[in-house]
């Protein structure tokens, strides 16, 4: 019994490096090569009003985090709009059971000149990855949430801390899942591209700088989650 014992032990440990071989590599930056590589999961997933050939990959790399977000009907629609992406559930789907709703990521072509260096086309891909990243955090709370939810929701716009909050929490599942880098490429770019002494004097910047601030993890913040998670250590990022 102890020989056959000791045997198995044997056998275990010859497996287990073939297993860690077989771990999943991600990429702490990534490039359209990488991205092509990732299997097609966004069957459910819409484009409206602009090619889906260009975010497809993006969405299949994202959705590797988001498992359960394959069987949901995702919309990605171009929209002119003052806010450079939004996500939400589609208004009659909210009255849905949350397996059952129906979801859209709305992405501004044109907003106000302050911020329109941020919108989604003129990111680079990491922080286009980075940001979309967010919103699918958004909806990944939001198949999990009740009716209730929404409507506290739509109150707490009202509130600029209660906003940050929700913001800030949404950056920390989005580190949580796994996609910290691309979110930590969004966050030096989206900080290098407003800044102060870019715009300072331009109208209308010092309040939305006042309404954004703190609303959105700093690159320190999100660097220091990604050496706290375990699943930074656990999965293979090179």
């Amino acid at each position: 019994m102890v020989k056959l014992f000791n045997t198995c032990l044997i056998i275990i440990g010859c497996l287990i490096p073939c297993f860690h071989k077989a771990q999943k590599v991600y990429h702490k930056r990534l490039t359209d090569s990488i991205l092509k590589q990732t299997p097609d999961s966004s069957q459910r997933v819409h484009f409206v009003g602009f090619d889906s050939v260009v975010y497809r990959n993006h969405i299949n790399y994202i959705l590797q985090f988001y498992p359960t977000l394959k069987y949901r009907k995702i919309t990605i629609k171009a929209v002119n709009a003052s806010s450079p992406l939004a996500a939400r559930p589609t208004f009659w789907s909210i009255f849905k059971r949350a397996e059952k709703r129906d979801y859209l990521i709305l992405v501004s072509k044109k907003t106000e000149t302050m911020i329109d260096s941020i919108l989604l086309h003129k990111l680079s891909l990491n922080s286009q990855v980075g940001v979309l990243s967010h919103e699918m955090s958004h909806i990944y709370d939001f198949s999990t949430s009740h009716i209730f939810h929404f409507v506290f929701l739509v109150f707490n716009h009202a509130s600029r801390k209660k906003m940050n909050a929700f913001e800030y929490s949404t950056d920390k599942l989005t580190i949580e899942q796994g996609l910290g880098y691309p979110l930590l490429s969004w966050s030096k770019e989206v900080l290098d591209k407003l800044k102060i002494e870019n715009w300072k004097g331009v109208k209308g910047y010092e309040s939305f700088k006042r309404s954004s601030e703190e609303r959105y993890m700093k690159p320190e913040t999100i660097q220091h989650f990604i050496n706290d998670f375990p699943i930074y250590q656990q999965m293979s990022y090179r």
